[in-house]
């Protein structure tokens, strides 16, 4: 309320009325107390009525309502015994386009004369009238379903969405209106998707690379979208886009967020409400940080609760022990009803006093009243998980601010008001990653820079960004590039939909017809059976003609040649044309050959004589087969062919034994087949293969046999494709290539690091084709076979075209083709000749080599008819997996099971929530949860410890993997198992890239850079993080690259790179779920000039068993550059090992290798300034027998916490070899290049071990290396019961800032009762705390919560278990685990209040936080990053982390002066002064610009203006001096005027008759120089107060 002067009386302002009666205020005029005053006989007192803001108290409770007994003159609640119906339904009389009251329940008091405040929560809504009025509906989910209940009608619900489109629902919206839109997130595609059903619209996706989002809600006054993610990096985002998702915004991140669950926006005020740990959140819809607030904290807001918003009422609903509310102006907790305890509610909705609800687990849908909870139930086909309920009123009225965009360029995001609602209650925000310009200090509104464009800092406009698009390419909102024809097309070509914004779509030209999506096709496309719009428009409403007598007409109306009916094709897409067909009455076509009986009826005439039967009968090949051998086959003389290696190779491939007759020798000679007419000019190949010398050392196999690539000093570089992968050496392979045991590089590059082995499909081509076997796997016709051209991509089809012949000591002859491969290949399941041929008859001795018997394991199921092993988890599942179907033929593979039993998983990234429907109610039943994974392609399975309630959260799985999952369920003596479940861990954040390069190149005045893979997959790398910046400067200039590498030719704002200066970069894997963490800084000085030469003659000469000595020869140039040698190789773990080698010795012995392998080696000569030079790559094998890969390892239990490991000796092992057993309970420590490392591991030299020490029920993880050889598979096991085990899985929940729960589990889910002891200390002071919180329990899951924490400080917690010590051995103590307490909240709003003219000096102000009690408040600090330099640039990362931030100064208020300021960028926060030893949190900084004043240092050559830095000055001097002019003149003018006022003055004279004064006219004043008073007399009141 406004205040009074002294000389005005009104009703006191004492609350609840505030001086107000019936919404407005009297005022009377009154004396001045203490005053003496004469007004005179006639005055009369002045009396002023104002209207008052409304408040509650200006309204009573409308008709149909009454008031809240437990809320009396706060709340109305509808009247049972009036129908709402009658209270709600709109006018008969409303015309479409006016308005009529909706009530909320109040009504304001008659006579009342308030205004604002608070009415807009009280008044009625204005909803404007309809057409046609919208059936309530009840919106609902399950995990591959949407469907829509009419709430009003019995009919069958619609069914919106189906399994075809999704996958895992997990959240959904409707935006009610013409077109009828339905929002959804799908957890499976990650996708949030939206569909509108005026069936114009095809499922448009709106947003790719979620993670886990639980909650969307749509905002109709905004037409924006809400959604919660919990899969990011932090704790978890609120997100904002656009309904059409453009414009993609982070509103609230992980800083405020801990695991929020559920989301609900209020448009008519502008708040949105979210659950989150303990407690209901909110704040602004426009995500102000300083906004966010607690709502109310309550013991039933767990991890899992749901919301619901009721509008009408301003009333919060939510799940958790039953389902609670409370009103929004004042959070009091109520119940509804007392028997909803029991309820896991997954889904919540609140329509006209009455509540729905559902249990996923229950396939039902629930509902009572909220003041009469006597529930009721309906079946439905799935379970829900979640539903929203819609009516014509759902979405009308609420803040206006945001009608036509609100004026805003991108989002407008409402907000609350205190004020009128219909005021401008929005903010401005632009899209994440987008450049904006703050329109006023309060830095609430948000200008984006439009299309592709940059603020610069020093001028404040928008600049043209530089970008990796070309000229005809468009550069979409995420940085990516597509061709400018892919624009306005409707197709979301960018992923962010940034090409479709603001286009024009225009109707097509003549010629063409407008499909119904907005395409453009030419109109002889219409009606042709073929689906051009891809929306099949161009085929609707279509009216064919009859066909001719010559043609025949498809079931679909089209019309085919009459001579294509019964020719063994389907011409129709039906296959009507081969029904009902005679086909031994088949007369064959031109250049077909028919077959006399059988089918195919007719072949083409190329098949005749092939020696392959292509007619069933062989008549194909029976008559007249004589014909011509090719150039690259030999004749036999029986009128078939040979391919020229296999002449005098031994074998006879002839039927009549030709083809090794009249040989001398049983290797035949080397017969080259020339390119061209003559000589060879060019490069002879190894076989004979003449080639162009420019196809020498181009990084590709151009030989055939990789000869042309033998001897290379350097690698053409050149840049790899998308697809494929990049070798070390510069080469390119295609990325399937990758780990399949094939060095495809040359440097055997592809092959290192391949902890998942990619195995090769097994393909089989028709008779007649070949199989590019080596590169992409796919068929070709034989007839392209040497023709000299590389059909294959590999080159396959042009190899052994020169006869070349198999060295049948070390290479198998494939049957049918011309292909040698290694014995190596031969029976590994997988066919590496084109025929198949090494893979026949493998059951028996071939080749030398017999198929090795197998035992299974004792989890194992071993196939009846082949050499294979499966998990139990596949016997009896539906799908065969062995030959013959063993596996699934089984007596007990048709015993029942609990097939119609459900089992769920909510998938996380490395944890699966697992969920079954219960059998047995009221019998003993216990359940097994079996998992399993291939995880290093190894049956991992486990089995979880006998659980009794049919829920189990899962942990340590791998992230991105797929996991099979089921149930076994003991009732009695009977055992069935739950139905198998497929589903799939969700991706993590990416590991850091591998060994990063950096080399600057002077020439071309740019930096590349170069990486690799991340170690581990944890999901699709979308791209690549590059960033660069100047040493010592913590800021990075950023870009994206979808390659393994990239170059930089400035640094940002187009810095060139100058000579001398030191740069960094570091690179950053992104996936669907976020950045991952980067390398560390990779630093290079540009422009001194680095090392360009190889070393020379790198050879490696075997030294014993384990060891290889490299030589090499020192460069032909650079070499007083050279400082030392870097020797480069990768051992068999997988670990990369880096050796130095001094400049003088040119030579390296490497030991502790294993014997019988290949390694891999590169020395590069390296200087300590300029970084390394190129290096040279060479592969040599130790001597000795190779020593086997080990396999079938056994784990046993042999006490509670002790397993024995054993495992056959390998091949090649000698008898006292020493063996490395690594083992550990986290999987992630077993890959390859960590396990070293991170795994615990034991070393023996016998082939078995016992491990104690372990964890009790603890699934342990084994691997084992012989000596320094190849990795075993992984093996897992688990102990047992251990009471002497220690507590797992301890976490901690802050409640607020000074408490919070602690978390832990017992060591074994059915361990005997036992307590436990609690030990924390407070890391910074040491102080300890002992507590028992249990004495005796048999709970698996348990809690301690902490109070009076001090925020801001690191605690350490570790618990053990109180049971006897055994053997004198206590229990064992827990992993400490150590958790942070916040610190005390920020200041916030820091801004200065007045600052120098130069910017120099000022005062900083800010906002107190309001969570700081006054009795333990000790002041601020101020800190400050200063960001000096010449270049006037503003460099956002200079003062990016906490930690950059020094003292600066400290108040005792909430100001601070500063001053001194040197020129360039400095930035200022806040935080409170340490409160019981700790600081509170950091405020966001403000910036503090000094651009006055500049003291330059420049050279003579630098002294120069521009044309335009002239001018700018000129006029600015010009300007200044102007305006000194006209202030000089207006203080002339002004003395002129007080002048002569005084000489008026000083005429003045005193009449005492009349008893007045009169002021001399003074001709001389102006008329504007007048004086406005004449005089004054004795007998005119006059108030002297």
């Amino acid at each position: 309320m406004w205040s009074l002067p002294d000389n005005v009386w009104s009703l006191p302002n004492h609350t609840p009325f505030l001086g107000c009666l019936l919404g407005r205020k009297v005022m009377i005029e009154r004396r001045v107390p203490h005053s003496n005053c004469y007004n005179g006989k006639d005055y009369n007192r002045e009396m002023t009525v104002r209207n008052c803001s409304c408040t509650r108290e200006d309204f009573e409770c409308d008709f149909g309502y009454k008031p809240n007994s437990e809320y009396f003159s706060v709340g109305c609640i509808p009247d049972p015994d009036v129908d709402q119906n009658i209270i709600h339904r709109m006018p008969s009389v409303c015309p479409e386009g006016t308005f009529y009251p909706y009530t909320r329940g109040f009504a304001k008091v008659s006579g009342d004369t308030c205004q604002g405040g608070e009415e807009h929560r009280y008044a009625p809504l204005m909803y404007a009238c309809r057409a046609q009025d919208i059936e309530e509906f009840l919106l609902y989910s399950s995990r591959r379903e949407v469907l829509q209940k009419i709430l009003s009608s019995s009919q069958n619900d619609v069914k919106l969405l189906d399994s075809t489109i999704a996958k895992n629902v997990s959240a959904v919206d409707y935006q009610l209106g013409e077109t009828g839109c339905l929002y959804w997130a799908d957890n499976e595609l990650h996708k949030i998707q939206r569909l509108c059903e005026d069936g114009n619209h095809s499922v448009e996706m709106l947003h790719s690379g979620i993670g886990e989002v639980p909650s969307i809600a749509y905002d109709w006054k905004g037409h924006n979208l809400y959604w919660i993610d919990r899969k990011f990096p932090t704790n978890g985002t609120i997100e904002v886009s656009k309904a059409n998702g453009i414009y993609r915004r982070t509103l609230i991140n992980g800083s405020y967020l801990i695991k929020p669950t559920s989301l609900v926006i209020d448009p008519h005020h502008g708040w949105m409400y979210w659950a989150d740990s303990g407690k209901l959140m909110k704040a602004y819809m426009d995500g102000t940080h300083s906004s966010i607030t607690t709502f109310l904290s309550h013991s039933t807001i767990g991890s899992d609760t749901v919301l619901a918003l009721d509008i009408l009422t301003e009333r919060i609903f939510w799940s958790g022990a039953g389902i609670r509310y409370a009103s929004l102006r004042n959070p009091v907790v109520t119940s509804v009803g007392n028997s909803l305890g029991w309820f896991h509610i997954d889904a919540l909705g609140i329509y006209k006093e009455k509540v729905y609800w559902a249990e996923y687990t229950m396939s039902r849908l629930y509902s009572c009243d909220v003041s009469n909870c006597v529930y009721r139930y309906q079946d439905i086909n799935d379970g829900i998980i979640d539903l929203k309920i819609l009516d014509e009123n759902s979405q009308r009225g609420g803040n206006a601010a945001c009608d036509h965009n609100g004026e805003c360029t991108h989002l407008c995001l409402l907000k609350p008001s205190t004020a009128d609602v219909h005021g401008q209650n929005r903010t401005c925000r632009c899209p994440n990653n987008a450049t904006l310009i703050r329109t006023s200090t309060t830095q609430e509104d948000e200008h984006c820079c439009q299309g592709k464009a940059v603020v610069n800092v020093t001028s404040g406009a928008c600049v043209k960004l530089k970008t990796n698009c070309t000229d005809n390419q468009f550069l979409c909102d995420n940085g990516h590039c597509i061709p400018n024809s892919y624009m306005c097309d409707r197709d979301n070509d960018c992923g962010d939909m940034s090409d479709e914004h603001d286009c024009e779509f225009q109707t097509c030209s003549d010629g063409h017809f407008t499909c119904d999506n907005g395409r453009c096709i030419p109109e002889d496309w219409i009606c042709d059976f073929d689906n051009d719009c891809t929306d099949n428009s161009d085929e609707m409403h279509c009216s064919y003609p009859s066909c001719p007598v010559d043609k025949f007409k498809c079931r679909d109306g089209r019309c085919i040649n009459l001579s294509w009916k019964c020719d063994f094709d389907d011409d129709c897409p039906d296959g009507l044309d081969e029904e009902n067909c005679n086909y031994n009455s088949t007369d064959c076509g031109e250049g077909q050959f028919k077959c006399l009986s059988g089918s195919p009826r007719c072949v083409p005439d190329y098949q005749v004589c092939d020696h392959r039967n292509n007619c069933a009968d062989g008549s194909d090949e029976k008559n007249n087969c004589s014909i011509t051998c090719p150039s690259w086959k030999s004749p036999c003389g029986d009128g078939s062919c040979v391919y020229l290696s296999w002449v005098c190779d031994g074998d006879k491939d002839c039927s009549n034994g030709n083809d090794e007759a009249n040989c001398t020798s049983t290797v035949s000679p080397v017969t080259a087949l020339p390119t061209t007419s003559g000589p060879c000019t060019g490069f002879v190949c190894d076989n004979g293969i003449c080639i162009r010398n420019g196809l020498r050392c181009d990084g590709i196999d151009d030989c055939g046999d990789n000869s042309d690539e033998y001897r290379c000093g350097t690698v053409r570089p050149h840049t790899c494709m998308n697809n494929e992968f990049h070798c070390r050496n510069g080469r390119c392979v295609a990325h399937w290539m990758r780990c399949d045991s094939h060095n495809d590089c040359g440097d055997n590059t592809d092959e290192f690091n391949c902890d998942f082995t990619t195995s090769r499909p097994i393909i089989e081509c028709a008779p007649g084709q070949i199989l590019c076997y080596n590169s992409s796997r796919r068929c070709l016709d034989e007839s392209v076979m040497c023709d000299n051209f590389r059909d294959c991509e590999g080159g396959e089809d042009e190899q052994f075209c020169g006869g070349v012949s198999c060295d049948r000591s070390l290479f198998f002859k494939c049957h049918s083709s011309a292909a040698c491969i290694p014995k190596k290949f031969l029976c590994d399941e997988a066919f590496n000749c084109p025929d198949g041929s090494d893979e026949a008859a493998c059951g028996n001795q071939t080749s030398g080599r017999v198929r090795s018997n197998i035992t299974c394991s004792a989890h194992e199921f071993q196939c009846m008819y082949e050499n294979k092993c499966i998990p139990y988890l596949f016997v009896c599942d539906g799908k065969p997996q062995c030959a013959h179907k063993s596996d699934e033929n089984l007596p007990q593979c048709f015993d029942s099971t609990l097939a119609d039993y459900e089992i769920n998983a909510k998938m996380g990234a490395n944890n699966a929530t697992v969920e079954w429907g219960p059998v047995g109610v009221g019998k003993n039943v216990n359940y097994i949860l079996s998992y399993l994974a291939y995880f290093h392609q190894a049956n991992n399975w486990h089995n979880t410890t006998t659980l009794t309630e049919p829920r189990y959260t899962l942990t340590k799985l791998h992230s991105a993997m797929t996991y099979y999952i089921t149930v076994y369920a003991t009732v009695g003596s009977s055992i069935h198992r739950y139905k198998i479940i497929q589903v799939t861990t969700l991706d993590d954040v990416p590991d850091v890239p591998r060994y990063i390069g950096v080399s600057s190149m002077t020439s071309s005045q740019t930096i590349e850079v170069y990486w690799g893979d991340p170690q581990v997959f944890k999901g699709e790398i979308l791209y690549f993080e590059v960033c660069i910046g100047k040493t010592n400067m913590t800021i990075h200039y950023c870009v994206q690259s979808k390659k393994n590498m990239y170059t930089f030719d400035s640094l940002e704002n187009e810095q060139p790179f100058v000579n001398g200066q030191k740069y960094f970069v570091q690179v950053s894997a992104v996936d669907s779920v976020g950045e991952g963490a980067k390398t560390e800084p990779k630093n290079i000085t540009f422009g001194i000039e680095g090392i360009s030469s190889y070393v020379g003659d790198l050879e490696g000469t075997p030294v014993g068993n384990t060891s290889i000595k490299l030589t090499w020869g020192a460069p032909a140039n650079d070499g007083e550059k050279i400082n030392n040698y870097v020797v480069h190789y990768q051992n068999l773990l997988g670990n990369m090992v880096t050796r130095i080698v001094d400049k003088k010795t040119l030579s390296y012995v490497v030991e502790d290798l294993c014997p019988g392998s290949w390694y891999t080696f590169s020395v590069a000569p390296n200087n300590k300034i300029s970084g390394t030079g190129p290096g040279i790559y060479i592969s040599s094998k130790t001597d000795g027998a190779a020593i086997g890969k080990i396999s079938n390892i056994s784990v046993e239990w042999i006490a509670p916490a002790v397993l024995k490991v054993s495992w056959p000796i390998p091949d090649g092992a000698s008898p006292n070899e020493n063996y490395t057993v690594y083992y550990d309970y986290d999987p992630d420590n077993l890959h390859s290049h960590k396990v070293s490392q991170y795994a615990k591991k034991r070393i023996v030299n016998t082939n078995s071990t016992i491990i104690d020490g372990l964890r009790g029920c603890e699934l342990y993880y084994f691997r084992i290396a012989p000596g320094n050889c190849i990795l075993s598979e992984v093996k897992s096991e688990s102990t047992y019961y251990d009471q002497l085990a220690e507590p797992e899985d301890l976490a901690f929940h802050p409640i607020n800032m000074s408490s919070g729960n602690l978390t832990w589990k017992a060591s074994c889910p059915n361990g005997e009762p036992t307590g436990y002891i609690v030990y924390r200390t407070e890391v910074a002071t040491g102080k300890k705390v002992v507590i028992q919180p249990y004495s005796n329990t048999s709970k698996v899951e348990l809690f301690l919560t902490y109070t009076k924490l001090t925020p801001g400080a690191t605690y350490k917690v570790t618990i053990r278990n109180t049971n006897k010590a055994i053997d004198g051995v206590d229990p064992k103590m827990s992993e400490p685990m150590v958790f942070n307490m916040d610190p005390y909240p920020s200041p916030f709003n820091l801004h200065v209040k007045s600052a120098s003219e130069i910017g120099d000096s000022g005062v900083l102000v800010w906002v107190k936080p309001s969570d700081v009690p006054k009795e333990i408040f000790k002041g601020y600090e101020v800190l400050l990053c200063s960001d000096i330099h010449n270049e006037y640039i503003k460099n956002d990362g200079k003062c990016k982390n906490n930690t950059d931030y020094k003292h600066y100064a400290y108040s005792k208020n909430n100001t601070a002066s500063y001053s001194g300021l040197t020129v360039g960028y400095h930035y200022f926060k806040v935080r409170l002064n340490k409160i019981d030893g700790y600081y509170g949190n950091m405020s966001e900084n403000f910036t503090v610009t000094v651009l006055g004043g500049v003291e330059v240092v420049t050279q003579a050559s630098s002294l120069q203006l521009s044309q335009t830095n002239l001018i700018a000055i000129c006029v600015s001097v010009g300007v200044v001096i102007m305006a000194l002019v006209v202030i000089i003149g207006c203080f002339v003018v002004r003395h002129r005027r007080l002048q002569r006022s005084f000489h008026a003055y000083a005429r003045s004279h005193y009449d005492s008759s009349s008893g007045t004064t009169t002021f001399s006219a003074a001709d001389e004043l102006e008329d504007e120089d007048s004086p406005m008073i004449r005089g004054f007399s004795d007998d005119e009141p006059l108030v002297i107060a």
